[in-house]
């Protein structure tokens, strides 16, 4: 409505973004690229298309398939900056494109990719718009366009309600080495990987 043509969507995990943006896709019939980043989402996402917009002609981009020229076309971010590098992607050939998880599209590499598309729509979907304190989608995509979070999902419907439960125990980890930032994972599991402990924990 305000005539932006770059955003994103800020939705907790398990609220169904591929199949909100595949409603998106439809109503608009554009030429449309989706980025992901694994193989694996390559092979869910095209499930979901086929499954909520079984009219719209898909083709997939990676290391097995190079089905170029479909009006869906969906690609990993690794094989985004490969095929643009070596020219068999053009981004004039698209009018949108959707940004799956598109925190992961922060480094260097990604960034200069997704740059290159100029002409269309940029949207970008993900459970955690701040990656860190140095890197955050505001960097690629300014505009947050919607935001929804756990509770404001369990709320209306979308997502299963839950329960939280607090343990105390006596577990320190104040004497845990602290390596880069990070306590070390094995002795941390020592601190707190205690079976006493884990079968209060089973038994509630």
């Amino acid at each position: 409505e305000e005539g932006g043509k770059n955003g994103y969507v800020k939705l907790p995990t398990g609220f169904g973004k591929t199949v909100l943006f595949t409603e998106f896709i439809e109503a608009l019939d554009m030429r449309t690229l989706i980025v992901v980043p694994t193989k694996l989402l390559i092979t869910q996402t095209e499930a979901k298309i086929k499954k909520f917009a079984s009219g719209l002609e898909t083709g997939k981009i990676y290391q097995r398939a190079k089905e170029f020229g479909r009006q869906v076309t969906i690609i990993t971010y690794d094989s985004l900056i490969a095929q643009l590098k070596n020219g068999n992607l053009n981004p004039d050939d698209y009018d949108c494109v959707i940004l799956d998880e598109v925190h992961e599209a922060l480094g260097n590499a990604s960034r200069n990719a997704v740059g290159q598309f100029t002409k269309g729509i940029k949207i970008g979907f993900t459970a955690t718009p701040d990656y860190s304190e140095e890197k955050g989608v505001k960097d690629l995509l300014e505009t947050e366009i919607h935001h929804m979070n756990i509770r404001e999902g369990v709320e209306s419907g979308h997502l299963a309600s839950f329960a939280n439960v607090l343990v105390r125990t006596e577990a320190d980890i104040s004497k845990v080495k602290d390596v880069g930032g990070e306590f070390d994972e094995g002795e941390l599991e020592k601190a707190v990987n205690i079976e006493s402990r884990n079968q209060v924990v089973i038994r509630m």
